[in-house]
């Protein structure tokens, strides 16, 4: 599938050291906007909810629609 023998068993060892009972993925990403993205689609995941109450003030992670979504300047959160 593409990923790294290294990177695999990393992620095997963090869930097996830090991860709470029930959480079992880890996800590597290269960017801050990758990772919010990523949080924000495994707690869709999770939940099943379509929508969050929560940003980040004063927050910039980048320019896609999920982190915009999320940021702290209004006039990106608005009406996406």
């Amino acid at each position: 599938m593409g990923t790294q023998l290294l990177a695999g068993l990393l992620a095997q060892k963090l869930v097996e050291e830090f991860a709470p009972p029930g959480l079992d993925t880890v996800f590597f990403c290269n960017s801050g906007a990758e990772a919010v993205d990523g949080a924000l689609k495994f707690a869709h995941a999770f939940t099943r909810r379509k929508r969050f109450l929560y940003y980040c003030d004063h927050g910039f992670h980048g320019l896609t629609l999920g982190t915009l979504a999320v940021s702290g300047c209004k006039e990106f959160r608005n009406r996406l």
